[in-house]
């Protein structure tokens, strides 16, 4: 079973994000800044000559959150703010990795129709929050299952079409809505990102189409039987090379990501308090305006790179916390020597690969 202890963990790490967010966006004017950009009669973009698009659905509640979310999500994709844009980035690289474990986890039961759940917690996260729906979505994870054997692995039909989900469902609508504004301009591009904003469902039908033409193509191709020990090889041999390839992509964008970090802390880029390279220094990069600290931001853009600074910490300690529970090791004591040095190594892979490659390698090691 499940250790006692995440009764403690996941709501404090809900109660301290709410806390630390909320008291953020009212302390640095995020909150008073945004109700005035919305209460104008023709509001605009962070760019301030890009009107705000107001219908998106024909649903009002639905288009109301989708026309807010413009106000963080196109600054981060269209270019104009280096920092945010960098952050999009890194962003990019924890998604493939999260939703991809998600999905798998989902995969676990072999039945298509629980692919509903998960794309019903991952439209969570994404209209209430990562920072909100994580540690919510690791809690009732651990809570609803004992710490799976490998004989719930999905079957090599699921994790055959499983890249394709990740690649139709999330990275092409990602690629979409960052096009250049020559190809997409004001207006096009707040469509390409209420489109994207959909991307669990997306990836969750994608999964099920794709399941079914590689489940119909194997069929024709033979219909040879295997021992439950040999697909049990062959589904976790399956598995793991999916999580090494997840775990290299997201690496790898990791990597790429803090070149022009790195790059500004010896001085290539030559950053100055004005210069739009001076928040790429790691310091300016990494680390957000305390919740509690009153400076005013100087406009929404600045909010934005805030509040996904804390989305991303506070889901991501969450997601940390919930592949830690799930290896094998937690079933057995451990001395707290052993713990801190398996704690102080994963530390060292992320700050070198990231947060979505230590996740998938914990993942990947339960297969072991």
């Amino acid at each position: 079973m499940a250790p006692s202890s995440i009764h403690v963990v996941f709501p404090f790490i809900t109660l301290a994000g709410l806390y630390a967010v909320s008291n953020l966006m009212i302390n640095s004017g995020h909150a008073q800044l945004f109700t005035d950009k919305r209460a104008s009669a023709a509001p605009l973009l962070p760019d301030n000559k890009t009107p705000l698009l107001k219908v998106y659905t024909g649903v009002p509640p639905l288009d109301s959150y989708l026309a807010n979310l413009q106000f963080s999500i196109i600054p981060t994709v269209d270019g104009s703010y280096q920092a945010l844009s960098l952050l999009g980035w890194h962003w990019m690289g924890l998604l493939i990795a999260v939703f991809t474990v998600m999905l798998v986890e989902s995969l676990g039961t072999r039945r298509a129709r629980d692919l509903i759940p998960f794309a019903l917690w991952g439209l969570a996260i994404q209209y209430a929050g990562y920072f909100i729906i994580m540690p919510m979505y690791c809690y009732v994870s651990l809570l609803s299952q004992q710490i799976r054997s490998n004989s719930r692995l999905p079957t090599m039909t699921a994790i055959h079409a499983l890249p394709a989900s990740v690649l139709i469902g999330l990275a092409i609508p990602s690629v979409i809505m960052c096009l250049p504004s020559s190809y997409l301009p004001g207006q096009s591009r707040q469509v390409a990102v209420a489109v994207w904003q959909n991307f669990p469902a997306w990836m969750a039908l994608v999964q099920v189409v794709v399941m079914s033409l590689v489940g119909a193509i194997s069929a024709r191709k033979s219909e040879e039987r295997t021992t439950e020990d040999g697909e049990l090889s062959r589904n976790t041999s399956a598995l793991r090379r999916l999580y090494k390839a997840t775990a290299l992509v997201s690496a790898l964008i990791h990597v790429l990501g803090l070149i022009p970090i790195v790059s500004a802390a010896i001085g290539k880029l030559e950053p100055t308090q004005d210069s739009p390279h001076a928040q790429l220094r790691p310091a300016d990069f990494f680390l957000p305006q305390r919740w509690d600290n009153e400076t005013q931001i100087s406009g929404m853009t600045e909010g934005a790179f805030n509040f996904l600074r804390y989305d991303y910490y506070i889901g991501t300690a969450a997601a940390f916390a919930w592949v830690v529970f799930l290896q094998p090791s937690m079933r057995v004591k451990e001395d707290y020597w052993s713990i801190g040095r398996e704690v102080s190594w994963n530390i060292t892979l992320t700050c070198l690969f990231g947060p979505g490659f230590t996740i998938v390698s914990l993942m990947e090691r339960r297969l072991q």
